[in-house]
């Protein structure tokens, strides 16, 4: 739980009572509330409850947690909302799909947002997905497709919520046979589905000889598994460290605010929150990067003398703040260039982890770009790495060597892919041949299913909501065609579409991932989204 959620949670309980949280936990599966579905969710769940009146309605849409958007518009803070559903999740799971249903039908029956189609689908979406996932899932091409004669604030209102969704759905039951990691998400240390890869020690090294180092690449590559590893065997090493992600702070926060939850999150991971805290409203005449840097110097290093590593995890968040983060990254670069005139800061040591580049990450021309730090590479697995998963197909070992090389064929080793394929083999043992994991690529990637697999999904997403989607797909088109293109950091084109997973780099050239990809983002695709006959 994010330290600004939680503190703004005990705050909100003690103003209002344990009642008005639960109320409000209620209140945050609907993407957006207006009076009336507020005053709906009370009289369906709370109608018995004496301490939950009329009243409570306003105060709840006139508190904290809620923010004006519009007439009669609210919207909970998406952290504050997540936090929220969690709670719903542990204490009242079976009002979910009840809450869910009563979503739908207000929706569909009285259609308050009659005029906002965007939204109006964000919320049926939204109902769907705690009623019916996969229906869900199906449903989000459909929408996308309308993507064009949606308006700018519909359009941010369907991503959010599709965002949203994609958290929804990972609090799910796991498959009978878990071996695998088919949802995707951080593996647990002693998963038996974990490969090693060069980057385990290439990490391990260089940050225990404190080298800053950053791992960008593309989603559900097995970064957060790979830095829960890592950490795991520094922390072994008596090294000190701290992992967080950035989406944990919210993106509807100002300046202050989001480098407050930065340091209120390091402090709660170190025990320091008191201290650092103090040192925050302390120090208000420093500018809010100042200030950060200055409570990791004067607080972190002088509680601690061990050496202390931070990993920051989605850094690719930053792209949604309404504010520019380069002077974060930017007074990141200083506390390594500072570290011959400061030796203190030989102990303080910064990984970096998101879907980006290091030129994204100070976009200011006027600034010094971003070039510290030794770049991890998280490639995909080759053949031999995915031999110890044959173990998990539960067959004889002909069998698995088979199957597992007929997965590899289709997948080339793509980490999420190999998983999800592997893992729907090992739950039907009819499948004993090679041709019939072809059968089953093509029910699951090559029919409608492929609408609503999520790495799918977020590929096609990363593609068509880029402001250059002709360039890439005309980029993408020559790749797919077999034309030679090299592999070139200083085209953003390029950039671009390595960060979708679409393409990788093989001896220096551009090539399709893998031929999941190539059949399923094929010519008639580029066509179809690049409005050809």
């Amino acid at each position: 739980m994010s330290v600004i959620a939680e503190r703004r949670l005990k705050q909100f309980q003690q103003k209002f009572g344990k009642a008005m949280v639960e109320f409000a936990t209620h209140a945050a599966l609907p993407v957006v509330l207006n009076s009336e579905l507020v005053h709906l969710l009370r009289i369906n769940f709370f109608y018995s409850d004496t301490s939950i009146s009329y009243l409570t309605e306003a105060e709840f849409l006139l508190s904290s947690f809620c923010r004006e958007i519009g007439e009669d518009l609210y919207e909970i803070e998406p952290a504050m909302r997540t936090v929220l559903l969690q709670k719903l999740y542990q204490q009242r799971p079976k009002h979910i799909k009840e809450i869910a249903a009563l979503l739908w039908q207000y929706t569909k029956r009285y259609t308050p947002w009659r005029t906002r189609e965007g939204l109006q689908n964000a919320q049926l979406l939204t109902a769907l997905n705690f009623l019916d996932a996969q229906k869900a899932s199906a449903w989000f091409q459909e929408v996308e497709a309308l993507d064009k004669a949606l308006s700018q604030e519909d359009r941010e209102w369907f991503v959010a919520m599709k965002k949203q969704a994609s958290i929804d759905r990972a609090i799910q039951k796991p498959p009978v046979n878990n071996f695998y990691n088919a949802m995707g998400g951080t593996l647990p240390s002693n998963a038996p589905s974990y490969i090693p890869r060069q980057a385990d020690t290439d990490l391990y090294q260089a940050l225990k000889q404190s080298e800053y180092c950053y791992v960008l690449t593309i989603r559900q590559m097995g970064k957060s598994s790979l830095i829960m590893r890592v950490a795991s065997r520094l922390r072994e090493n008596g090294i000190v460290v701290v992992v967080f992600g950035l989406d944990i702070i919210g993106i509807n926060v100002n300046v202050e605010q989001w480098y407050e939850g930065l340091v209120l999150t390091i402090g709660s991971r170190l025990n320091l929150e008191d201290e650092l805290d103090d040192f925050w409203y302390d120090n208000e005449q420093l500018v809010s990067s100042q200030r950060f840097i200055q409570a990791l110097r004067q607080i972190v290093l002088s509680k601690i003398q061990q050496p202390v590593i931070i990993f920051v995890d989605e850094i690719d968040v930053v792209r949604s703040l309404p504010f520019s983060t380069d002077e974060f990254f930017a007074a990141i670069q200083e506390c390594y260039n500072s570290r011959a005139l400061e030796p203190n800061l030989q102990r303080l040591t910064f990984c970096l982890i998101g879907v980006s580049t290091p030129s994204d990450l100070i976009a200011d021309p006027r600034m010094t770009p971003f070039t510290v730090g030794k770049r991890i590479d998280l490639t995909d697995f080759t053949e031999e790495e995915v031999t110890p998963l044959a173990i998990g197909l539960q067959r004889n070992d002909k069998q698995a060597t088979v199957l597992l090389k007929r997965i590899f064929y289709w997948t080339n080793g793509h980490p999420y892919l190999t998983q999800k394929l592997c893992q729907m083999v090992a739950d039907d043992n009819t499948l004993t041949k090679p041709a019939e994991v072809d059968r089953l690529c093509e029910k699951m990637f090559f029919s409608r299913s492929r609408n609503i697999d999520i790495n799918l999904q977020s590929v096609r997403f990363r593609i068509l909501s880029n402001k250059d989607t002709a360039a890439l797909l005309n980029l993408y088109r020559q790749i797919h065609n077999g034309k030679k293109i090299r592999d070139d950091n200083t085209n953003d084109l390029i950039n671009t579409l390595r960060l979708s997973g679409l393409v990788q780099v093989w001896d220096n050239y551009l090539q399709v991932r893998n031929r999941i990809y190539y059949r399923v983002f094929d010519e008639a695709w580029i066509n179809r989204k690049a409005g050809n006959p």
